[in-house]
């Protein structure tokens, strides 16, 4: 319990002074503490990779306690003490119960992390194989302890709770808007397969969380010049959190033109430094299959970040011009995955659409109410663009049909030779769904910014 405890408080201690080093005025800024100290560790866990390093067993202890060397720059004081002693015991509420009541989810691959880890410690950077881990999963692992005995802090779904809690305190105005977020929150959440990709030991809920932040900092009035470092941090996570993000890191990015062009100008700089940064982390860390896997190729990672690159920093982004050709580019990957291969195709889709009709995959009616809610809500906005909403929507759509590409390049672990030895198998369970998560999760706040403006209440 203690040991759990120390590193709870070793975890947010970065957080909570890039908090005090960059102050912001969004309400409830120290619940951003959980996300900002898990993007910290994640960028500076590059020194493993960039390194050849022999076992360091205290090396989560050191990068815990480096930003004290920054305390002289902070008035330390009671309210600080207070404010820090509160998001602690926030964390450790929220982690307790969610042990208590079991709900964390651990996916088949995480003892690979988890050995990985134990092999950082003990043997250092040159024995690493984490080919088939992604950093952010990797990283999670690192504030855990030397032996793995502790009880497992879930810091996915821990940093989610909090954005999600920050969020609210941000979009509504008072305690009647509260409520109404919560209920959007709670029907989001009512989406079952959203649920448990949520509480499982994944890096989805970070990419929620990322776009969270991105939205309410983009659509809330703040003051731009204090925000820097927490969109930087948001951006980061949102292209690094999981593979694909490369290529949806900049839809989702784009996205936010459409919801406030001048901002996304005023961060122009500092969205291009986030994701050419996360586009070099991916080059840098060991891959799946970079040989067969698209998204995971050094050639088609460089491409991407370089057209982003291209296209931010001229400003070649006309909203309906970019619209226009992401449908048309959506449509021809349609036609190529069709001509490629017509039977993965007819079999991703005939599978896609059993599983959203279907009530017991976590889709069925609970998908289909909240949707409707969701676009009847957003089309009536005032304050949140129609384009945006809808652009969101396209975003899911792609979600799904990205499981085309991923089913072609491993149709061969869905094979009869394949199954047949195992003694579970779900068809239906599709990591497209899971990818899906991402963009579904964070739809209620859209929805109850939109619903809690002015004509509504």
């Amino acid at each position: 319990m203690i040991e759990v405890l120390a590193i709870s408080l070793l975890f947010l201690i970065p957080g909570f002074i890039i908090l005090e080093l960059s102050p912001t005025n969004a309400k409830g800024k120290y619940l951003l503490t959980p996300y900002l100290s898990f993007g910290y560790f994640n960028f500076l866990s590059i020194v493993l990779f960039l390194f050849n390093f022999s076992g360091i067993n205290y090396w989560f202890y050191v990068l815990s306690l480096l930003p004290l060397l920054f305390i002289f720059k902070l008035r330390l004081n009671l309210n600080m003490i207070k404010n820090f002693t509160f998001i602690f015991i926030l964390f450790r509420f929220f982690d307790t119960l969610l042990n208590f009541f079991t709900l964390i989810s651990l996916p088949g691959n995480t003892n690979n992390t988890f050995d990985e880890i134990y092999r950082l410690y003990n043997f250092g950077s040159e024995q690493l194989n984490i080919g088939l881990i992604p950093l952010p999963m990797f990283t999670s692992g690192l504030f855990t302890n030397l032996d793995f005995s502790a009880t497992l802090i879930n810091i996915f779904f821990l940093q989610f709770i909090f954005i999600s809690i920050f969020s609210i305190l941000n979009i509504a105005k008072n305690i009647q808007h509260v409520l109404w977020t919560v209920l959007f929150l709670i029907a989001n959440l009512a989406i079952f397969e959203v649920f448990y990709e949520l509480v499982s030991y994944r890096s989805h809920s970070l990419t929620a969380s990322s776009l969270m932040i991105l939205f309410i900092y983009f659509h809330k009035d703040f003051n731009l010049n204090t925000q820097k470092i927490i969109i930087f941090f948001a951006i980061f996570l949102l292209f690094n959190s999981r593979l694909e993000n490369i290529l949806f890191g900049y839809l989702y990015l784009f996205s936010l033109i459409l919801l406030n062009r001048k901002k996304f100008i005023i961060y122009k700089n500092i969205s291009i430094y986030a994701s050419v940064l996360a586009g070099l982390y991916m080059i840098l860390i060991p891959r799946t299959n970079p040989e067969e896997d698209l998204r995971s190729s050094n050639i088609f990672i460089l491409l991407v970040v370089l057209i982003g690159l291209l296209l931010i920093n001229y400003e070649f982004i006309n909203p309906k011009f970019f619209v226009y050709s992401s449908v048309l580019f959506t449509f021809i990957y349609l036609v190529v995955m069709f001509i490629v291969s017509k039977d993965v195709f007819m079999s991703v889709t005939a599978l896609t659409l059993t599983k959203i009709l279907d009530p017991n995959s976590g889709y069925g009616l609970q998908f289909l109410f909240f949707m409707i809610i969701y676009i009847y809500v957003s089309s009536q906005s005032m304050t949140v663009s129609h384009m945006f909403s809808s652009y969101m929507l396209f975003i899911l759509c792609i979600n799904f049909l990205i499981g085309f590409l991923q089913t072609f390049i491993y149709q061969g672990q869905a094979s009869i030779e394949y199954i047949e030895n195992l003694s579970i198998f779900n068809p239906l369970d599709l990591s497209t769904f899971r990818g899906s998560v991402q963009t579904l999760s964070v739809l209620w706040i859209i929805a109850a910014t939109a619903f809690n403006e002015d004509k509504y209440t």
